[in-house]
């Protein structure tokens, strides 16, 4: 199963002593952190632009408080030394991210197993499976690490909507040269005989008009 393409938590997750319900691809995601060693150029206003505009094009089955609730992690990256470091970790519990979306916990912990199922954060637990303990807390290298990606879906989708501009200029261009058309052929008087005319006549000693051949 891709889980890049899931639309809900996958169902049998693995139990770990300790820590929350994982994904069969949880290796991967690891992997995935553990490849990222920071990026140059980088800020947390840019990285939350890439969000908003790309995540759905890479993560479909996303949820809007799923996508809300990784802006709202980005945003607790404060030190722009952090992405070029790749020292990610943030750590709001679930009770903050409720109050800050206006939803309930149960929710935000769906989301946030959402956004783990589709690899863009490791929800990381202390061995008492709290966040708030140690070098427990939300890792946002995933993020980081698929920042290309992002850029990547980011300039497909602009495509997208240029190419939607230009067609939509042509139409109108087109529309445009049309009228112009008409108005000219009115003001010269000429008539249009692309379609041929009937014409009538009286017929002697009748008062019917008989359409000439």
């Amino acid at each position: 199963m891709n889980l890049h393409d899931s639309g809900n938590c996958p169902s049998g997750l693995k139990s770990v002593p300790g820590l929350a319900g994982r994904t069969e691809s949880y290796g991967d995601l690891l992997a995935l952190c553990d490849g990222f060693t920071g990026c140059n150029d980088v800020t947390t206003a840019s990285v939350v632009g890439l969000v908003s505009r790309a995540i759905s094009c890479l993560s479909p089955c996303l949820t809007d408080l799923s996508v809300r609730v990784l802006i709202l992690l980005i945003e607790h990256v404060y030190d722009v030394r952090a992405w070029r470091s790749g020292r990610l970790m943030v750590w709001p519990g679930n009770r903050r991210l409720a109050e800050l979306t206006g939803r309930n916990e149960r929710s935000i912990r769906r989301a946030l197993c959402l956004l783990e199922a589709n690899h863009w954060i490791v929800r990381r637990y202390s061995a008492s499976n709290r966040r708030s303990d140690g070098n427990a807390g939300i890792d946002l290298r995933p993020v980081a690490a698929r920042l290309h990606e992002l850029r990547q879906a980011a300039d497909f989708l602009e495509q997208k909507i240029e190419s939607a501009r230009e067609q939509a200029k042509a139409e109108r261009d087109d529309l445009v040269t049309m009228n112009v058309s008409e108005e000219v052929t009115k003001e010269s008087g000429v008539v249009d005989n692309s379609v041929p005319l009937k014409s009538y006549k009286l017929n002697p000693g009748s008062t019917n008009l008989v359409q000439g051949r």
